[in-house]
């Protein structure tokens, strides 16, 4: 692994007002989603892609695969949107959410 010159990465950090100690900040969620060229805000109704959590999960909290949910906002979890599902708000990654636009007529 080549060593990066100290006083470049300095230099670097000054130019664009960056402490080395301690990095920028993370930017906040953003309150949409984007879905090829278009911005969507929310809510939003998506399909599930397989049961969340798992089988062993009692009913009442479990998202089973093909079940519509609407999508209420971006989680404060990495990865994550908020499905809200008989009056809870559960963190669902976002990998088992498919997106259905309406067909063009």
């Amino acid at each position: 692994m080549d060593r990066c010159d100290a006083k470049l990465v300095q230099q670097t950090c000054n130019m664009f007002g960056l402490d080395m100690e301690r990095p920028p900040p993370l930017p906040p969620s953003r309150s949409y989603t984007v879905a090829g060229n278009t911005k969507l805000g929310y809510p939003q109704s998506r399909i599930m892609k397989m049961t969340f959590p798992d089988e062993s999960t009692t009913a009442d909290m479990r998202l089973m695969k093909g079940e519509k949910v609407v999508v209420v906002g971006a989680s404060s979890r990495r990865g994550h949107l908020m499905v809200e599902h008989k009056n809870r708000t559960i963190h669902v990654p976002f990998q088992y959410l498919e997106l259905k636009t309406a067909a063009p007529e």
